[in-house]
């Protein structure tokens, strides 16, 4: 996903429209989200900031969502970047 969200941020896009299966908690508190479709691929996994939603998906429903494409500090000093701000959440069939 991380190579994904670089193309996409390089290329001017801030804000995109995504496809996964929320995959649940991670045992730090994390979103979990797999089989992520992006607008220029597919990516096995990506990660959310912990309070990225205000109501959880059940677990394994697919999901449709519009998400900001957003810089964010590593505890170690380093930078990544991550999705954050959902909104549009969609439950699809």
């Amino acid at each position: 996903m991380r190579s994904d969200l670089k193309l996409m941020k390089q290329a001017g896009i801030s804000t995109a429209r995504f496809i996964a299966r929320f995959a649940g908690i991670s045992v730090r508190g994390f979103p979990i989200l797999k089989d992520v479709h992006s607008p220029i691929g597919e990516n096995e996994h990506a990660w959310m900031p912990r309070d990225s939603f205000a109501k959880l998906p059940p677990r394994g429903a697919t999901i449709s969502f519009v998400a900001d494409i957003t810089d964010y500090g590593r505890d170690d000093g380093s930078s990544d970047l991550t999705l954050c701000n959902p909104r549009c959440l969609e439950i699809l069939p």
